[in-house]
């Protein structure tokens, strides 16, 4: 792979990339948000449905966004079109113009450094150079697959760990 020095940007802090803005975390730019919110009332199925689907792309940063968008797509099947319902609803989706906290930030709460290891709800996270490692040593002693998972879901997170572990376990010969 080659990269090209005139795209690339160093020592920035935040930058914008397929759509999204990214800095502490991951945001929608504040110019689609508004070509959004300015979107009319659609006043037909076939105008909510094209709506629907720009709103989707919002749809991450709303939590519980089906739950507001719900009883919107039920006009886009066999429900008869009710345009004051529609605007009505569509006015409670639009409220939520200000409610897109940073998108994948909902679990910073959750993590913490300790000791100088980093946790997730009291549980390690296993930085990618050592998951083969830990895999090795929750198989010692030959546990089954599901005791190397059960175990490890107790003190440990990674990224695909079950599949990991049963990875691990498949290798074993006794």
């Amino acid at each position: 792979m080659k990269l090209s020095v005139k795209k690339c940007k160093f020592g920035t802090n935040k930058d914008q990339l397929i759509g999204w803005k990214i800095n502490e975390g991951i945001e929608i730019p504040e110019e689609k948000l508004k070509r959004l919110y300015s979107l009319p009332v659609p006043l037909s199925k076939e105008e909510l449905k094209s709506t629907l689907a720009k709103f989707q792309f919002k749809a991450q940063c709303i939590p519980e966004y089906s739950k507001y968008a719900a009883p919107l797509h039920k006009y886009t099947g066999t429900e008869e079109f009710d345009e004051e319902k529609v605007r009505m609803q569509f006015q409670k989706l639009k409220e939520y113009k200000n409610e897109c906290e940073t998108f994948f930030f909902r679990r910073r709460e959750d993590i913490e450094v300790r000791d100088s290891l980093v946790l997730v709800k009291d549980r390690i996270i296993v930085p990618a150079q050592v998951i083969k490692k830990v895999a090795k040593k929750l198989h010692e002693g030959h546990r089954s697959g599901s005791a190397m998972i059960k175990e490890a879901k107790r003190y440990f997170w990674f990224e695909n760990m079950e599949n990991v572990l049963m990875k691990e376990y498949r290798k074993c010969d006794k």
